[in-house]
């Protein structure tokens, strides 16, 4: 029989081991951000060639700032980020900033669509500045409907509304 200090000396042992296995696990898995420091797309891995798609990384730092406290900031850095549809939804916990200095482009494949191109829900305490464009690449897909014939037309995605 194993006598009780040392049981209760393995038993810490074993809660120490299993709590920082999973902080190890839990900052393999969330975005580099810190309360000093923003989210930036491309440091997750989203290339502003205007070909690779960028919606899962910016995604991502959505879904982490939007959790997260204080305010946060996301930051789209000069280039070209091809996205499909961005659901930008709440309630958030956080203040969000988008800083877009690059160029959101929508794809003109328009079944990556289910309804808009980005659409900001449930959100308060929400801000986007800096000197890049939000792009729908409108040309690619003014050709998939005739609203120019007629008003009675489905809107495409990549269109203002």
């Amino acid at each position: 029989m194993v006598p009780a200090g040392r049981r209760n000396s393995a038993l810490a042992a074993a809660v120490v081991a299993a709590a920082a296995l999973m902080v190890s696990a839990a900052l393999a898995t969330s975005p580099p951000s810190t309360p000093e420091g923003p989210l930036d797309i491309a440091q997750l891995g989203a290339k502003g060639d205007g070909k690779s798609d960028s919606t899962k990384f910016i995604l991502q730092a959505w879904k982490y700032a939007c959790k997260a406290t204080g305010t946060q900031k996301i930051v789209i850095p000069p280039g070209n980020y091809l996205t499909g549809a961005l659901l930008l939804a709440g309630p958030c916990t956080s203040d969000i900033i988008i800083r877009l200095d690059g160029n959101l482009l929508g794809t003109g494949d328009l079944n990556g669509y289910k309804t808009n191109w980005i659409e900001v829900m449930h959100v308060n305490n929400f801000a986007i500045n800096g000197h890049g464009t939000i792009d729908g690449q409108g040309p690619l897909v003014w050709s998939h409907n005739q609203c120019h014939k007629s008003y009675n037309c489905k809107i495409l995605p990549n269109n203002r509304q």
